[in-house]
């Protein structure tokens, strides 16, 4: 052993048994939310099929990353301050995105309702100038409930599990 070089002692585990534990909000309407980080991000290409494998593959999607805290909570202040994350797509590659839901942007209806929600105009650009006017403003939305997925690689498809997770979406401006 070289001078200077600490080793830590083994510490023994079993993590057979452990499972996430999620926490999963009840499905609600016009809950008030503030935005408390927004970010871009992009969705890159995940299997040969859809165009390539690697890091480096082009974006498939764009997004805003939402970090939304729930202002007064569910139902009577249950989970308030509580911080929900929620993404926004902007824009899909139309070489990659193929289907009619994308060719007839459904993608961008949450974008609009977003956009709507916060009085920002529905033409424009997105990038860091929106980006900042985010931060700190505050909306409607609602919460909901979907099936998780996971892929199935007998099927090469995914399938939905028993678990659920929250989705926010149906943006209005707070009142």
């Amino acid at each position: 052993m070289s001078e200077g070089f600490n080793v830590n002692e083994p510490v023994e585990f079993d993590v057979e048994d452990v499972k996430e534990q999620r926490i999963v909000i009840p499905a609600a309407k016009d809950v008030k939310f503030r935005i408390k980080k927004a970010e871009l991000r992009s969705r890159r290409v995940r299997s040969e099929k859809e165009g390539g494998t690697g890091e480096d593959n082009p974006p498939v999607t764009k997004q805003i990353a939402l970090e939304l805290s729930l202002v007064d909570g569910v139902g009577e202040g249950k989970f308030k301050n509580k911080s929900m994350f929620q993404d926004v797509c902007y824009w899909a590659d139309p070489a990659i995105k193929v289907s009619d839901w994308y060719r007839n942007k459904q993608h961008l209806v949450p974008l609009r309702f977003l956009l709507t929600a916060l009085g920002i105009p529905l033409k424009g650009s997105i990038g860091d100038d929106l980006i900042g006017q985010l931060t700190g403003r505050e909306l409607l939305g609602t919460i909901s409930l979907k099936k998780m997925q996971a892929f199935d690689p007998s099927t090469g498809k995914y399938v939905d599990t028993d678990d659920f997770k929250n989705e926010v979406g149906k943006f209005k401006a707070a009142i």
